[in-house]
């Protein structure tokens, strides 16, 4: 009878862990072991996510909604693997915590840390252009990639630019910085760091890098699925765009102008489409 008894309780503890055990295989292979490794040196400390102190994008009203959405989705996976982060304004960002491995979340016109980081010398993409939203590279700034618009001035495609590099105020630490042109490309850049093929190709290229993601945005001005431009289903769209930094070599400098002007200008001739 007792051995019947506890049988019986075995069974029923198997019954529950091995389903459990199974869905922690199968998150482990599909996206935490890669997560794990991209976000290797925030794993010891604490990260400081570094968010816009409001909406002050005079072009487009109200997109930073996305940005705070991908903050939140962030944070929660960080809480999921028990990282340590921090949230705090870019207003209101002390001495102390600048010199943390960073997340800045946002481009240079709400996010002064993000307009600092971006003006560095080892960037390639950053924002310029007529009204700021435009992506270009600081080896050819005549080369800009454009907002796609509908016939009623509304976004439907939107890009975005990923950044790892060495922490400005603090070279032994890292800042990533995911930036859109509006607050979809910001969104984009984010969910882009939570999933599995992107992490895999990012893991593969090395530890301090730009990148170009992408969206669409639906007639609701909903984000839809995120892609990293280099891995981008339609291949009129798929395009090299990830690039080292700290790089001296000036023969990859030459042949990078060249192959990320002609990736602009055919993207921009898409149409994003």
């Amino acid at each position: 009878m007792l051995l019947e008894t506890l049988g019986s309780i075995i069974f029923e503890i198997l019954k529950w862990v091995m389903p459990n055990g199974i869905i922690r295989i199968w998150h482990y292979y599909k996206i935490d072991r890669h997560f794990r490794k991209f976000f290797k040196k925030n794993k010891t400390e604490e990260t400081v996510l570094i968010v816009p102190p409001s909406d002050m994008d005079q072009i487009i009203k109200g997109t930073q909604v996305c940005d705070f959405l991908g903050a939140m989705e962030i944070q929660d996976i960080f809480s999921e693997f028990g990282y340590k982060l921090k949230k705090v304004r870019a207003n209101k960002i002390s001495e102390e915590e600048i010199k943390h491995n960073l997340i800045s979340v946002s481009g240079p016109i709400p996010n002064v840390v993000t307009k600092f980081m971006l003006e560095q010398n080892e960037i390639h993409y950053k924002f310029g252009g007529s009204d700021g939203h435009s992506i270009i590279n600081n080896i050819n700034p005549s080369h800009e990639l454009f907002p796609q618009l509908n016939e009623k001035g509304n976004v439907t495609y939107d890009f975005g630019i990923i950044t790892r590099m060495k922490n400005p105020y603090e070279p032994n630490k890292d800042a990533i910085i995911v930036c859109g042109r509006f607050g979809w490309g910001t969104q984009a850049a984010l969910r882009i760091l939570m999933d599995k093929e992107s992490l895999i190709y990012l893991n593969k290229f090395g530890k301090y890098f730009q990148v170009i993601c992408t969206c669409g945005v639906d007639g609701d001005c909903v984000i839809l699925k995120s892609y990293l431009i280099d891995l981008h289903p339609d291949e009129s769209i798929r395009q090299k765009t990830i690039v080292d930094l700290y790089t001296r070599q000036a023969n990859k400098h030459e042949k990078l102008k060249d192959k990320i002007g002609i990736f602009i200008k055919n993207l921009s001739n898409t149409g994003g489409k």
